[in-house]
């Protein structure tokens, strides 16, 4: 690795680093009485957040937060928060992989573009559309078998429910990739080799494991950052439609104005560093799954 190339990694650690302080700061100006966004005394008070939030790091105030008028150690909380999102969020997001892998070949095999042109049509549907849509279909299940399998929504003191926030989760990833593989099957198919290997007489099933896979799946490899992305976006809105106790709840229910301070900087900072933390590890276990799959393709 060059100068050049760990100047330009480190470069990009500030700038995430920088817009996460912004991101932290914005519910500054969002308080009764705070400075207009282009009043100079803005500019003194992010400096000095920052500041104070750096210095604490070593003096661990910087971990503290208010919930209510209880002071707690954020340190101490996030790794139940994190687990839960990262284990919803891993878990649709090698599900819709291997959906993808699986569907987005097989329909251009038995020509169902119908299917991959409804997939694309459920793509369009609102996160928060699709989730009242699902509850809504939850409930009338309820009032028509009388069972209570498919949760709503976490209560309390109740586990959260897992089926629905995994096909919200999962659902518009899955999308994308299905639609993103079937396109690139369709083209790989009148690619010369093929037709070569067709002219040989190699069964269609054949030709689909030992070219098209290993053909296409660099194309997969080449979205996973978007679909780590789309889930981690995602977070926001199905974790609080569906009341999981997740990293978003920190953000949401505790980054509010606070018993000794105007707002939670520090919570809100470290919030957002631990979703980039998350969406790295989704991208990770993308990439692993991946691989596995070129491995299993790769006939020379």
């Amino acid at each position: 690795m060059n100068i050049r190339k760990v100047g330009v990694y480190f470069s990009g650690l500030a700038v995430v680093f920088i817009a996460c302080s912004l991101l932290a700061f914005l519910p500054r100006l969002w308080n009764p009485g705070s400075p207009d966004i282009w009043n100079p005394s803005v500019l003194s008070d992010y400096v000095e957040q920052l500041r104070s939030y750096l210095y604490g790091i070593g003096t661990g105030e910087s971990f503290l937060y208010y919930s209510g008028v209880k002071e707690r150690d954020f340190s101490e909380d996030i790794g139940s928060y994190f687990s839960l999102s990262f284990l919803y969020g891993a878990g649709a997001g090698l599900a819709a992989l291997l959906l993808a892998v699986v569907l987005g070949p097989w329909l251009v095999y038995k020509r169902k573009g119908w299917v991959a042109e409804t997939m694309q049509f459920l793509g369009f549907i609102p996160d928060f559309l699709l989730i009242m849509l699902l509850q809504t279909g939850a409930v009338f299940l309820y009032h028509a078998t009388g069972s209570q399998a498919i949760k709503v929504a976490a209560l309390a003191d109740g586990d959260p429910p897992v089926l629905l926030p995994m096909i919200s989760f999962g659902l518009i990833p899955a999308v994308h990739l299905v639609r993103n593989l079937y396109e690139r099957t369709s083209m790989e198919l009148e690619r010369e080799y093929i037709l070569t290997a067709r002219s040989k007489g190699v069964p269609t099933p054949w030709i689909y494991i030992l070219h098209i896979y290993r053909n296409v799946l660099p194309y997969l490899k080449a979205d996973l950052s978007k679909t780590a992305a789309l889930i981690t976006g995602n977070l926001f809105i199905i974790e609080y439609l569906y009341n999981l106790p997740g990293i978003t709840r920190l953000i949401l229910f505790h980054g509010g104005p606070k018993a000794k301070e105007p707002f939670a900087f520090p919570l809100l900072f470290n919030s957002f560093l631990t979703l980039l933390l998350l969406y790295a590890l989704l991208y990770l276990c993308l990439r692993i799954l991946t691989a596995l799959l070129e491995w299993g393709v790769a006939h020379d």
